[in-house]
């Protein structure tokens, strides 16, 4: 395919709009806008990230706004239904799977199995324990520290030169993820309470209490070495005049 001096000079533009909005994606779409074939794919890769990105922090900042209203809503006279706001996780929730196919599809770089693990036991809990039958004052521990994660996530996504957004990234788990998983275990602890006589669930319960505070040690170590190898200023970006071989070593950077 043959590009005239216009089309040429569309790309360098496009081009330069990349790489100033997104700087850590820099020398992976050098490299395939050189590619004339995936031009449009780049591109479009790139806005559907960033698409899903704004979407997931206006779903979880208005799970949060909900969750603090519930709480008070006996103070400020406002009524908030709790299947409705459960309804809401449930769905931003599932849609998070999209970030096992983003990176099953090697658009962004990441750990499978702490993705996957994570992602699992809040599907578990958010689809099975949670119900608006049970009391809201647990529920509330596991959704508000769950939405303050993900909000510190993808705004630090959206703007990983953000210095602030950084340090909560790679801080604010330390305290997030002990509050989550309380909140977590006392959800489904009036699942149980809920349903006793149930043996069954009841098992079925406490076993997975069981996966999820394994699985704290395991998301808990992920994050401690995503912290270690990012504290000393590094982006996790190639060096400067570095470039990767290959468009895969250089996906954009989840972490």
């Amino acid at each position: 395919m043959l590009y005239t001096e216009d089309q040429n000079s569309f790309i360098k533009n496009i081009k330069v709009i990349i790489l100033i909005n997104s700087p850590e994606l820099r020398f992976y779409y050098e490299i395939e806008v050189e590619q004339e074939s995936n031009i449009f794919f780049c591109i479009l890769q790139y806005f559907l990230l960033n698409l899903y990105y704004d979407l997931q922090l206006i779903g979880w900042s208005l799970i949060l706004a909900l969750s603090i209203y519930h709480s008070y809503e006996y103070q400020f006279e406002i009524s908030v239904n709790p299947s409705q706001l459960l309804q809401i996780v449930a769905i931003m929730q599932i849609s998070q799977i999209g970030d096992l196919i983003f990176i099953l599809l090697r658009i962004t770089s990441g750990s499978l199995l702490s993705t996957g693990l994570q992602l699992t036991g809040r599907l578990v809990v958010a689809l099975y324990f949670m119900d608006p039958s049970l009391c809201y004052c647990s529920q509330r521990n596991a959704l508000i520290p769950w939405s303050i994660a993900e909000i510190i996530r993808f705004s630090y996504y959206l703007s990983k030169e953000n210095q602030v957004l950084k340090f909560f990234r790679y801080n604010a788990f330390i305290v997030l993820y002990p509050f989550g998983i309380i909140g977590e275990l006392r959800t489904i602890n009036r699942f149980i309470e809920l349903n006793k006589d149930d043996q069954n669930k009841v098992y079925f319960s406490r076993a997975v209490q069981a996966i999820l505070i394994i699985g704290l040690f395991v998301l808990y170590s992920y994050m401690l070495k995503l912290r270690a190898k990012n504290s000393g200023g590094s982006s996790g970006t190639s060096k400067k005049g570095v470039r990767p071989t290959s468009p895969t070593q250089s996906r954009n950077k989840r972490e």
